[in-house]
């Protein structure tokens, strides 16, 4: 199964979602982006940011467990069609395909205070089809996980969250034959530019 990084959650690919560096401090490993609606939207992109986290005390669910929103496609496309080349050539080797996607040339667009890139995209990408699939509860349990030992980055997520991490990433995981396989088609489609 190819993986961006660790899991949008925290990847190198980016992991794309709410719980490692939850979207705020610029973690270059690609950790999570948070393009929630919970906040005023960016006047700029018209792109909803969060502007804050109900806390459990709150009554609300916590950062870690909340559901994506799907990615804005105002900011598609934000990898170049070369990336995805590039991508495909690596065949299963995650360490390439993670180069491949450091190297894009994409320029990010500013959402807040995020950086939207193609990291970002494909984990995103990958976190929302994980979510939308069956795979929410495994997803939710990882970055709870990851959220409440501070981690930002795959290395940390993998120390501390190893069964959460495996759990996400291993075929027992509803999502994994949608949402696992590839890099460059299906739910990944859109972020790749077309030439």
């Amino acid at each position: 199964m190819k993986r961006i990084g660790t899991l949008m959650a925290c990847g190198a690919l980016a992991l794309a979602f709410s719980a490692c560096d939850n979207g705020r401090t610029g973690d270059p490993d690609g950790g999570p982006i948070v393009l929630r609606d919970t906040g005023p939207s960016d006047p700029d992109s018209g792109v909803a940011v969060d502007s804050g986290t109900p806390t459990p005390d709150a009554g609300g669910p916590r950062a870690c467990e909340m559901d994506l929103d799907a990615f804005p496609t105002a900011l598609f496309p934000r990898c170049a069609a070369a990336t995805r080349t590039c991508i495909t050539d690596c065949g299963t080797d995650a360490a390439c395909a993670n180069a491949c996607v450091t190297a894009d040339t994409t320029p990010g667009e500013m959402v807040g205070s995020q950086t939207v890139n193609c990291q970002v995209c494909l984990g995103y990408a990958q976190a929302f089809c994980i979510q939308e699939n069956g795979g929410n509860d495994l997803l939710d349990a990882m970055n709870c996980c990851a959220q409440d030992n501070g981690c930002t980055s795959d290395a940390c997520v993998m120390s501390m969250c190893p069964s959460e991490f495996g759990a996400v990433y291993s075929g027992a995981n509803p999502a994994a034959s949608t949402c696992l396989s590839t890099l460059t088609g299906g739910p990944y489609a859109p972020c790749f530019a077309t030439e």
